[in-house]
């Protein structure tokens, strides 16, 4: 009996067992869930001027940053569809500051006014030659020191706008063969001023100059860093002549731009 009795039990748990997965299988829902909404969308901009397309601006959206690309376009991918503020740097051109509504598919383009120009262009793979001369002079006699140097911007570190340019500084004598290779550094600021931070033969004693100016001053600006030195818009030093003499002695240091180029 006490197996017959087991045996029942079984049966009976199983059948239990069995309609609640039924009842489970045939539950009905009432709020089902709908499909999700699409809540990206991505935005496309171009920035221009009456020159052309303005190229290395510094652009922020949100918490993401981006530089327009050599065309002026610059993209965020998947931004959340709701407002925000739209802002665009460049040291040369007027700050753009604007609320945009994200949408699917946004497109952009925006015009800025041009404020100064670049009068010492740095970017990697820049590269500039000179010709160099140091003379000097004494009772004893003197003579002078012909040389060719070739800069190149190698390396580029930092955040906008505070970047740090590394250059190449080669020296070749009269035969150009390679005397002497050194480095140094180019520190931006906010301001429109560039220092130095190392030792550079054709700098002198150069530490800081300017490097933008508005677009009121001509194609060629002087400055004394170095002293009675020639800057050339959108190309940079391009010469120099600098001496001094007292008494029985004296020194000069000479230097003209002969090639560059420009990325």
């Amino acid at each position: 009996m006490t197996t017959i009795r087991l045996f029942i039990l079984t049966l009976m748990l199983i059948a239990f067992l069995i309609s609640c997965n039924s009842d489970d299988e045939n539950e009905i829902i009432n709020n089902p869930p709908t499909n999700n909404v699409d809540t990206l969308g991505n935005l496309y901009g171009h920035i221009q001027s009456t020159e052309g397309h303005i190229k290395d601006a510094y652009v922020t959206l949100a918490n993401s940053s981006t530089f327009s690309d050599s065309n002026g376009n610059f993209i965020f991918y998947d931004c959340a569809k709701k407002s925000s503020i739209l802002s665009i740097y460049h040291s040369e051109f007027e700050a753009y500051s604007n609320t945009i509504m994200i949408t699917d598919s946004l497109n952009l383009v925006i015009p800025l006014s041009r404020l100064k120009y670049d009068y010492f262009p740095l970017k990697v793979g820049n590269h500039w030659q000179y010709h160099h001369i140091y003379s000097s002079w004494s009772a004893g006699g003197g003579g002078s020191n012909p040389s060719k140097i070739d800069w190149e911007v190698v390396e580029k570190s930092g955040n906008y706008p505070k970047w740090i340019f590394k250059l190449k500084e080669t020296i070749y004598d009269s035969t150009y063969n390679s005397i002497a290779v050194e480095y140094f550094y180019i520190n931006c600021d906010n301001n429109d001023t560039i220092s130095i931070n190392g030792t550079s033969i054709l700098m002198l004693s150069a530490n800081k100059f300017q490097r933008y100016y508005s677009t009121t001053y001509t194609n060629s600006v002087y400055s004394q860093s170095p002293p009675n030195s020639i800057y050339q818009r959108n190309i940079g030093l391009i010469e120099y002549n600098y001496g001094w003499s007292g008494g029985q002695m004296g020194a000069q240091w000479w230097c003209k731009l002969i090639n560059y180029s420009l990325q």
